[in-house]
Parts: structure tokens; sequence; C-alpha cells
């Protein structure tokens, strides 16, 4: 399996954005099809009721536009204590969810909470308002360099035959002969 990657750095940045927002970083969408199971982020001041989401271009064409979140963490309202890094974790603090290669990672922020903010970067689309709800559009706007402290991580599935299961992919010479008879 490989690994998918999608957001920025988790980085104490040198500013910092007020909420309430959903935010998207246009640096490092999806690099590849799976499902997510890790997300992290950093927070200026501690952010509740967090939630994170994978979004797909359905007319923004990489800047302001429409994106549709595809998948999120649900509900889950983690709490990003101010200071450092914090990660999350599926199975646990959130269900794993679907990501397709390209979507751009995203992140709502409540109003009176505070996400480290680059003045620096490939940007962010925002959208003032909650639209991390999966399958909900929203149009979004496009801020140029920006980046904001989010990053989400997962693992594509296990290809080619449908028997193989996850830590055998090293195994499959025993396993073909098995078949085989």
């Amino acid at each position: 399996m490989a690994v998918i990657d999608v957001g920025a750095d988790c980085l104490d940045l040198s500013s910092d954005t007020l909420g309430l927002k959903t935010i998207l970083n246009a640096v490092n969408p999806a690099n590849d099809t799976g499902t997510i199971d890790h997300a992290e982020a950093w927070a200026a001041a501690t952010m509740t009721g967090v939630e994170f989401g994978v979004f797909e271009d359905t007319g923004g064409g990489g800047g302001a536009g429409s994106y549709t979140c595809r998948g999120n963490t649900d509900g889950s309202n983690l709490t990003v204590t101010a200071g450092a890094c914090r990660s999350f974790d599926a199975p646990g603090d959130f269900t794993t969810f679907a990501v397709t290669s390209g979507y751009l990672g995203g992140i709502l922020v409540l109003a009176g909470t505070r996400i480290e903010r680059a003045n620096a970067g490939s940007g962010v689309m925002e959208f003032n308002a909650d639209g991390i709800a999966t399958d909900d559009e929203s149009t979004f706007s496009f801020l140029a360099n920006r980046t904001v402290s989010h990053f989400m991580s997962g693992e594509t599935a296990v290809g080619g035959n449908p028997l193989l299961t996850a830590g055998m992919e090293n195994n499959m010479g025993s396993s073909a002969n098995l078949m085989t008879g």
C-alpha cells in the first residue's frame, strides 16, 4: 500500500486566521485514491468543533468557485489545542473516509478560533460558513499567497488480486502456489 497525503505541513506559521470559515489549501492535492485515516492541524488559539474534509473542484478551476465536500471526519468535533501540531487518527478520533486523487484538503474553523496561517504559498480557498458536510457544494473565494496549517494522510487500497490482503504483498509466491494446487 502507498501513502496518500493531502494539504500543507502542520507547522507554527507566521500569522493566523480567525473562523468561522471552511478553508481549503491549494497546495498538495491528494496524490492518490484511497482512505484518509490521519489528520493534523496547528492552532494559534485552541480550536473546538474542528472538522477535516476532502473537496472536489466542481467549478473552481483551482481558484475561486465551486467545491464539493466528498468526505469528512463527520461530526467528530475535534479539539485542536494551541501551541503545537495536534494529530488525530482513525479509528478512535474519527471514522476513515474516502479520498480521490486530486481532491483538496479542507478544515472547518469555528467562530472565535484561530488556525496558523502563512502569508506565502499557493493560496487558499475560503467559504465564510460551515461548508464541510459531505456532498454539499459551496462557492469559495480565492486568497493568493496564503497557506494554513492542516494536513491529512492515509493509504491506498491493495490493488490487483482481490484475495490479497494488507501485509501479504511479499508472500505472493506462496499464495499463488496455494491457489494453483
